[in-house]
């Protein structure tokens, strides 16, 4: 017998009534467990420890840039030249606040930054050649020197290693990132550097690693990042970060006019002409070969949305026209997952993923020119 009408409507406010109750409690339960366990807004930090174990105060490492320039006048006065402009013999260690995700760091979550008697972030290695060796100088920024990875696990340290299994001759890849001196963060000023000391190193290469920040106003990301607010008043972290993916997932899609940036504050690239330039003429009189290398941002690299394809057609275009040799490095990034290539969540440097494909691609590359001599 069908039970009347008002009790089945009774039965089903009661089921819809528990069905929410059940619900609420799982919701209240998820959020419980997303604020226990779930991830928080990434808002990590650099930090900086000295060859003690102490961390270096903000306020220090501050200071200390303000007094570049007298810094500089005496920087590394006691080392007899040829010299990289970073400060000779300095021990200490870098990391990030939470940790970086990769097992290359220490137990601290940290990586040794220090440099050798000559002031590059290199291994200790002679001014004079050995016999038959292969010398390459690479010359760079952040790119070359390593943000946030460990000294064997940079391109110039990782092209060394595969050299050096290939060749029963002495091989020496010189990590000059940075080491045209504080302020010199371009090609534009690379050639005075390398006039007064990189040749004193007789290298048979020069390598360039060109960023692309080296020609216009392009950040480490190239899409807004979305910061975390609250929804609804922020009763919910929960709703707070999946909104914020959405959103985000949005900027991504975004694709930014970069070539517009560059016209409209040229001087980047300009300078970075000059330079280029200037080495072109500097290591021509000398018969070292110079090559390009464009590294790509670690960023929106699916194939139909990485906004810089022009930045590098605009640079793989100006060498060709000028004679320099060039890599571009970017199809060996595009299709790739931009976190698995970051040091950090927040610091959109290469990781040791990455510079392993810059050392690959720019070794194929010297081979492919007949750069690298006789085996």
């Amino acid at each position: 017998m069908t039970p009347p009408a008002p009790r089945r409507r009774t039965a089903l406010i009661r089921k819809l009534g528990l069905a929410l109750l059940v619900l609420a409690l799982a919701l209240v339960a998820a959020e419980g467990l997303f604020r226990a366990f779930g991830p928080g807004a990434v808002k990590g930090k650099g930090v900086i420890y000295a060859a003690n174990g102490t961390e270096v105060p903000l306020g220090e490492i501050v200071a200390a840039l303000t007094r570049v320039d007298e810094a500089f006048a005496t920087l590394n006065s006691g080392v007899a030249p040829p010299f990289g402009k970073l400060q000779a013999n300095i021990k200490m260690r870098m990391g990030y606040q939470p940790p970086a995700p990769w097992d290359y760091f220490d137990e601290n979550g940290c990586v040794a930054v220090d440099t050798n008697s000559r002031g590059f972030r290199d291994l200790e290695f002679a001014v004079a050649k050995a016999p038959g060796e292969l010398r390459i100088l690479c010359l760079g920024d952040s790119m070359t020197y390593g943000q946030g990875v460990r000294l064997d696990l940079t391109w110039p340290q990782v092209l060394e290693a595969t050299l050096r299994h290939e060749r029963a001759t002495p091989v020496e890849v010189i990590n000059g990132g940075f080491a045209s001196g504080p302020g010199v963060n371009t090609p534009d000023g690379y050639d005075r550097w390398v006039a007064e000391h990189g040749l004193q190193f007789a290298p048979d290469v020069v390598v360039v690693g060109v960023c692309l920040n080296d020609v216009g106003p392009i950040g480490m990301l190239t899409y807004d990042a979305v910061p975390r607010t609250p929804v609804w008043g922020g009763f919910s972290r929960m709703l707070d970060a999946a909104v914020q993916t959405v959103r985000q997932a949005a900027a991504r899609r975004v694709k930014h006019d970069f070539m517009a940036d560059i016209a409209a504050k040229p001087a980047l690239w300009k300078g970075t002409q000059r330079g280029l330039l200037a080495l072109r003429d500097l290591l021509g009189e000398k018969k070292v070969p110079l090559v390009v290398a464009i590294f790509p941002m670690m960023c929106q690299l699916e194939p139909e949305l990485y906004p810089c394809k022009p930045v590098h057609e605009m640079i793989a275009t100006f060498c060709k026209d000028n004679g320099i040799r060039c890599v571009d490095l970017l199809p060996d990034f595009l299709g790739l997952r931009e976190q698995d290539l970051w040091v950090h969540p927040t610091d959109q440097h290469p990781n040791h993923v990455g510079h392993a494909i810059f050392a690959r691609r720019i070794h194929d590359f010297l081979a492919a020119e007949g750069l690298l001599g006789k085996q």
